[in-house]
């Protein structure tokens, strides 16, 4: 809003609170008035009264004739001038009849002399807070009320009369100035407020221009995950069927590699898709169980052929005491250590060295990255952990990066209920290090070993469009000895449904019909039906969407092959036993 409009709009308000006010000020002077004539009644004419009490009416009821013409009018704005004219005039003419009471119903009576002006300065004071709100008026209808009294007392020549004078203007001066006082106050409290009511509009209008950039970037994320989880599906999917048929060593330890490298690529993925979920504080840790030894020893074997590469020596330092089985969440520990690891492969020059250590006290596993780097100086370490932030410009034109890496494993740190913290001294190297709290699981001294389930040839009905996922999951699927029919969209799946079937799988972005709604469709005909969504939109809280909706079971691409496993045991196998009992 600009400052003539925001006048325009203080001086409007001022104007409706005069008016608001302009009843009460009429019943006072036609109260006040009638008693003031009550008690002159045997010291001055009575004719005199009468007059000056009509005149005194007729301008009162002028004065809300005003008020109602003001309260009526839908124009106000556009005749604002033309109300203040009437308020100002119906004022003026209200004092001058007061100040009148000076010489046509002066009393000649000392003591009634001094009630007069008791009632002119109750009058005073009462309008100082009815009309001070514009300045004009109260200082018009003050001064026609006492500026009479005081050339009357001054046209007298005794002591008595000299007090009065000056005892009303030092009066006159003392509400006028408290009257400016409310005036300014009046003012700066109704622009504070008009600001108020634009900033809240603004924003109002921010906010829902954000929860539309919400909605969109969700929409946008929601697709990301979709349209990268779908090709990392087949790859993962091929990469785990190779890994079991191949017998060859050396080949099984490179696509060992390539798994995990494509595990941590769709973890980076999940993290970045995921960044806005994690700082909302909506992301939750799962807790499963794991061998922390292995995890650790294949996340740095990850890191070998990059170190090897740049020269650099890593090494690994695990304390032999860590359980064998412990519960965390090995995705999110693995993803902060990657963020760390790889910081230090980044800023370690040649030649140097980088340990990643792990030591264990019941009931935490304390981790460091230590490494012989260019170090951070103390300024920069406190701006490190948030977002998009490098050492300096020449950081980033140096080495590259988002910056975003260790902003991540901050956020994903607090989930564990820590922090990582730092160390480090410029040119000589760092130390980033946090601890974790962990349950033992059951069994601790054996090997957590994955049990091959297969099945007696249950027919599964899968929903799929896309080609390359079809033959992936046929071939997952067949090779657990299960009887699979393919379809490639919802309208299918419905017609194709039959009492045999053990379970649906199905993806949910298809052609024709969608998944939710074919579920619903083989729901609502075969009530007792198991259908699992099957899909790449596997942001956090979807699972929990597409299980409300309905689904008996959710799996996200790409597909992890013990997860499946699980999934079919659970769905399948669970199922048979009930039928058999």
């Amino acid at each position: 809003m600009d400052k003539k409009a925001l006048e325009q709009k203080v001086y409007l308000q001022k104007l409706s609170f005069l008016y608001s006010e302009l009843p009460k000020g009429v019943f006072a002077t036609l109260f006040l008035g009638l008693i003031l004539v009550f008690i002159l009644r045997e010291d001055v004419p009575i004719e005199r009264l009468t007059i000056w009490y009509t005149l005194t009416v007729l301008v009162s009821l002028v004065r809300m004739a005003s008020f109602f013409y003001f309260r009526s009018d839908q124009h106000k704005d556009a005749r604002s001038h033309k109300h203040f004219r009437f308020l100002f005039l119906g004022t003026l003419v209200s004092g001058l009849l007061w100040g009148s009471s000076s010489v046509y119903i002066f009393p000649q009576s000392d003591e009634l002399k001094l009630i007069v002006i008791f009632f002119i300065a109750g009058l005073s004071a009462g309008a100082t807070g009815a009309l001070a709100p514009i300045f004009k008026v109260y200082a018009t209808f003050v001064l026609a009320i006492i500026i009479p009294f005081v050339i009357v007392f001054s046209l007298e020549t005794s002591s008595y009369a000299l007090f009065i004078s000056v005892s009303l203007i030092f009066y006159l001066l003392l509400v006028s100035s408290t009257a400016l006082k409310i005036n300014q106050n009046f003012d700066k409290t109704l622009r504070l407020g008009f600001e108020n009511e634009d900033l809240v509009e603004e924003l109002k209008t921010k906010a829902h221009l954000a929860q539309q950039a919400n909605e969109a970037k969700s929409v946008f994320l929601s697709a990301m995950s979709h349209e990268i989880r779908t090709p990392l599906n087949a790859i993962l999917g091929y990469i785990s069927i190779l890994r079991k048929k191949e017998r060859d060593e050396e080949k099984q330890h490179q696509l060992k590699i390539i798994d995990h490298s494509s595990h941590l690529l769709l973890g980076i993925i999940n993290d970045i898709l995921d960044y806005n979920k994690i700082t909302g504080g909506k992301l939750k840790l799962e807790n499963i169980p794991c061998n922390l030894k292995d995890e650790l020893e294949q996340l740095v074997e990850l890191f070998l052929p990059m170190c090897t590469k740049k020269d650099l020596i890593l090494r690994c330092e695990i304390d032999g005491s860590i359980p064998l089985c412990i519960k965390t969440d090995i995705l999110r520990l693995k993803q902060i250590l990657t963020n760390l690891l790889s910081n230090a492969v980044k800023f370690t020059p040649q030649g140097k060295k980088i340990v990643l250590k792990s030591r264990y006290q019941k009931p935490n596993i304390y981790f460091e990255v230590v490494d012989e780097g260019i170090g951070v100086d103390e300024e920069q370490q406190k701006i490190i952990f948030e977002s998009f932030q490098q050492a300096d410009s020449s950081t980033t034109r140096k080495y590259g990066g988002t910056g975003l890496g260790l902003a991540i494993s901050y956020q994903l740190s607090l989930l564990f209920n820590t922090s990582i913290k730092l160390k480090s001294t410029p040119n000589e190297g760092s130390t980033f290090f946090f601890n974790i709290e962990v349950d033992v699981c059951e069994g601790k001294d054996k090997e957590i070993g994955k049990e091959i389930v297969y099945f007696d040839h249950e027919k599964v009905l899968v929903a799929e469009d896309n080609k390359t996922n079809q033959m992936l999951i046929r071939l997952l699927l067949e090779d657990l000895n299960l009887d699979v029919v393919m379809v490639s969209d919802g309208k299918e799946a419905v017609e194709s449904y039959k009492n045999d079937f053990s379970l649906v799988l199905m993806d949910i972005n298809m052609p024709n019909m969608n998944g939710k709604e074919a579920m619903l469709a083989i729901k609502q005909k075969h009530p007792e039906s198991k259908v699992v969504a099957l899909t790449a939109n596997a942001l956090s809280g979807d699972k929990d969407d597409y299980l409300g909706l309905g689904f008996d079971g959710y799996l996200s691409k790409p597909i992890d092959a013990d997860l499946l496993m699980q999934l079919l045991d659970r769905m399948i196998r669970s199922k048979d036993e009930s039928l058999n009992q």
